[in-house]
């Protein structure tokens, strides 16, 4: 908008172009414009920032401008990914043909119609069972049925319980937490794809008894007032935890600093 209403940029010294290294359209239009701007305007300071460039394909693309490379040191955090058979094992939520987020349910349907479609689509209990033998026939028999391009409100509401739950005894729960680092008040971030989603989820959240008392809830979107942004990053009452649910926008434009589980839907 910006360069719509000064295409010289006549009025900036510098210009930052953060996370750079999301590469869409939009951002390599922007860069083609940049550069050309550099040659009109060569006292203008552009600076280019992400936390995983790669910086050469940045600087062969400016080599005329003879760019300086500034690497800050950093550490990254350790972690453990886990899987939708982890979730499923865990929560031991079962799947069948009569669930939404089965094939050929309604949300299932719903995902094809939006060009959403599981690459797993089409694969029977005896091929889980092989490719996952370690698991229980049950998780096999859910992946089999599950459409993984649904987002599965119910699932995720469990995946949150399982985290919040005080008893952790059975085999998947010792194997999904004995590695984490949790000293039980760190916050869940939890990933959907939209603002539907996240109203949707949030209301799985409050509904669930076992989260009562224990998890201070906010949904997190553009649309929100910037006080209603600003409370995602104060800490909790004591003996609760935080759960936040949101888009990648928690991914990308801001950072919740006590974080210690992340559900991807």
């Amino acid at each position: 908008r910006r360069l719509q209403c000064d295409g010289d940029l006549s009025t900036l010294s510098h210009v930052f172009v953060d996370e750079v290294h999301e590469r869409d359209v939009a951002t390599d239009f922007l860069l083609i414009i940049l550069k050309r701007l550099l040659e009109k305007r060569p006292k203008l300071k552009l600076v280019l920032m992400s936390a995983t460039l790669n910086a050469k394909v940045f600087a062969d693309y400016f080599k005329k401008f003879d760019p300086h490379v500034a690497s800050i040191p950093g550490r990254a955090h350790p972690v453990q990914a886990f899987f939708l058979e982890d979730a499923l094992a865990l929560t031991r939520l079962k799947v069948d043909a009569r669930s939404e987020c089965a094939y050929g349910g309604f949300k299932s349907k719903q995902a094809s119609r939006n060009g959403f479609r599981s690459e797993f689509a089409g694969l029977t209990k005896r091929d889980w069972a092989t490719r996952l033998p370690d698991y229980p026939d049950e998780t096999h028999a859910s992946l089999s049925a599950l459409d993984a391009a649904c987002v599965n409100y119910e699932l995720i509401v469990k995946v949150v319980e399982s985290i919040f739950a005080e008893q952790r005894n059975g085999a998947w729960a010792k194997r999904c937490f004995s590695t984490v680092f949790d000293d039980r008040d760190g916050a869940v971030l939890v990933f959907v794809t939209g603002l539907a989603e996240i109203t949707a989820t949030v209301e799985g959240l409050q509904k669930s008894e076992k989260l009562r008392g224990i998890a201070t809830i906010h949904a997190l979107h553009s649309q929100l007032s910037t006080q209603d942004q600003q409370a995602v990053f104060k800490r909790p009452p004591r003996g609760t935890r935080k759960v936040v649910v949101s888009t990648n926008i928690a991914e990308t434009s801001i950072t919740i600093d006590d974080v210690v589980y992340v559900v991807d839907a």
